[in-house]
């Protein structure tokens, strides 16, 4: 009586809780700043009703952290906050989702923040992937220690990358990442 007792109290914590084990694709998406997210929005509503995922259960969110005017996100404290919400938010979805495989979709300062959550705080959550456009990610970031498929999409025209060493980042997304990361693909 204990044992049944526990089991269904267990079910009804995963219910309460919100935890979808049947979850088998977590898809994140994460903007960059001058964006309120809205683009983002609207592309997580077509991957969600896309049936070329191959009928995959997936579950696609955009982490929102509000508009950041380019002045405010210089400022060193400001991008630590939105970097650790956005590892909490993956640290969330671990969670929700545990055995999903976890994808990151993010486009200008989106890539740096997903960056820094990853040096920072990567043993709090699980990633499988990252997809990066845009990225203002230093080129000499060592992706090889964390096991995670990068997918950096490189624009040779791309001005506002460019000028992205003026607001202390990187140029990733125009030149690419050095090459020795074996586990990061650039096109």
């Amino acid at each position: 009586v204990i044992t049944i007792g526990w089991a269904m109290k267990t079910d009804t914590v995963l219910q309460k809780n919100k935890i979808f084990p049947d979850v088998e694709l977590n898809l994140v998406m994460v903007y960059g700043v001058w964006s309120d997210g809205n683009a983002m929005d609207e592309m997580a509503t077509r991957f969600m009703v896309d049936k070329r995922l191959g009928g995959l259960n997936t579950k696609v969110s955009v982490v929102k952290y509000g508009k950041l005017l380019l002045s405010v996100g210089r400022v060193p404290f400001v991008r630590k906050l939105v970097s650790n919400y956005i590892a909490s938010r993956l640290a969330t979805c671990t969670y929700k989702y545990p055995n999903a495989k976890t994808i990151v979709l993010a486009h200008s300062f989106g890539t740096w923040a997903i960056a820094q959550a990853i040096k920072d705080l990567f043993l709090e959550f699980r990633l499988d992937m990252a997809i990066l456009v845009g990225s203002v990610i230093p080129r000499n970031y060592d992706w090889s220690g964390y096991g995670i498929a990068v997918r950096n999409f490189v624009g040779k025209k791309d001005r506002v990358v460019l000028s992205s060493a003026l607001w202390g980042t990187g140029w990733s997304g125009r030149y690419g990442f050095h090459e020795d990361n074996s586990n990061v693909i650039q096109y």
